[in-house]
């Protein structure tokens, strides 16, 4: 879908890059992206999915917090 519009070459050509090249991305990563991503959801399961894993990353990144630095994510 990311693609519709696209020449089918074009299309081709950026599924070979992509998938050619692929490598594995950081966890954090991606939860930092669905966090932005569901921010305004009108969904409410995702809306607080997304609250909580912004909070996380606030004390994870807070010198301050007492889980400064000790989140794995």
């Amino acid at each position: 879908m990311a693609f519709s519009g696209l020449p089918g070459s074009k299309q081709a050509e950026l599924f070979i890059d992509i998938n050619g090249e692929q490598r594995r991305v950081k966890k954090n990563l991606l939860q930092d992206l669905y966090a932005e991503l569901r921010w305004n959801s009108s969904d409410d399961e995702d809306r607080i999915n997304a609250v909580i894993s912004k909070a996380i990353q606030q004390v994870d990144a807070d010198p301050a917090s007492p889980f400064y630095g000790r989140i794995i994510r």
